[in-house]
């Protein structure tokens, strides 16, 4: 069905529903984001401007990406899904670092973004793979580098092998639930595009059609028709003047006996047209 429907068509099914929630919902991430420094200000004690400026950057991307669900192309979504995929990772990685390293009160929201990148990934979802193992592996090398007790680092590797294996069979069923109703919903607007292609060709047939209608004023005596404009005309002229019947003559078996019954010929003898 994709093969042979037009990507503009699926584009404007997608806007029309997954993408527009997944526009809304990558908005109010990036200002949840931006609202969450607060939280940063509270544990440090102070302003974090590092910090801020890593949130900006990633609310800024965000709200970029749902501009792309919005209005980009085909080929554009596939670029910003990488990009933001690639971007949220790189981030999430800076904004750990500088927020306490192991101990940053982060480490949780980092584990709920593995499980939520498959599942917003619009098509993309070995992209959101990818950008959530490259956010596990930055997890990871803040562990080592701030040399990390062992009962944490099992930890990253459960938890976060865990949200990254659910975000996988998640996203991979949202998609294929979501690929099975653009299937049905193109079937059923193909199916459309052929009923109204049927009721045009009706319709021209219809137009086509020409038939004899109401009271037709014909003489006792010849036998010819008075049109509406008055001219009286052979009957045959005016059927093949007002539908599309075509006259042939012949001799009916009354007409045959009363003409030629007279020289002695049988009336099925008498030639037909």
């Amino acid at each position: 069905m994709f093969l042979t429907t037009p990507p503009d068509e699926i584009l404007r099914y997608r806007r029309a529903t997954v993408y527009r929630e997944t526009s809304q919902f990558l908005v109010l991430a990036g200002v949840i984001i931006i609202l969450a420094h607060g939280f940063d200000v509270l544990w440090a004690g102070g302003p974090n401007w590092p910090a801020l400026l890593i949130r900006v950057t990633w609310a800024a991307g965000l709200v970029a990406e749902s501009v792309l669900l919005r209005r980009g192309s085909l080929r554009s979504l596939v670029v910003g899904a990488a990009g933001i995929d690639l971007l949220s990772a790189v981030l999430n990685f800076l904004l750990v670092r500088v927020t306490g390293g192991a101990a940053s009160p982060l480490i949780g929201v980092s584990y709920v973004l593995v499980l939520l990148m498959p599942l917003v990934a619009f098509e993309q979802i070995g992209f959101a793979l990818a950008g959530a193992a490259l956010l596990l592996a930055g997890l990871g090398i803040i562990f080592v580098v701030d040399h990390a007790p062992l009962d944490a680092v099992l930890g990253l590797v459960q938890t976060g092998g865990g949200t990254f294996i659910a975000g996988w069979v998640l996203g991979s069923a949202f998609q294929r639930a979501r690929h099975s109703e653009e299937t049905r919903h193109m079937a059923l607007a193909e199916a459309f595009r052929t009923n109204e292609a049927l009721v045009v060709q009706l319709r021209e047939a219809a137009t086509n059609v020409r038939t004899l209608r109401g009271l037709l004023p014909v003489c006792a005596w010849c036998r010819r028709v008075r049109s509406d404009t008055g001219y009286w005309q052979q009957i045959e002229a005016y059927v093949a003047a007002n539908s599309d019947a075509e006259i042939t003559h012949s001799l009916c078996p009354e007409c045959a006996a009363r003409e030629f019954g007279a020289l002695g010929v049988a009336p099925e003898d008498v030639p037909q047209a």
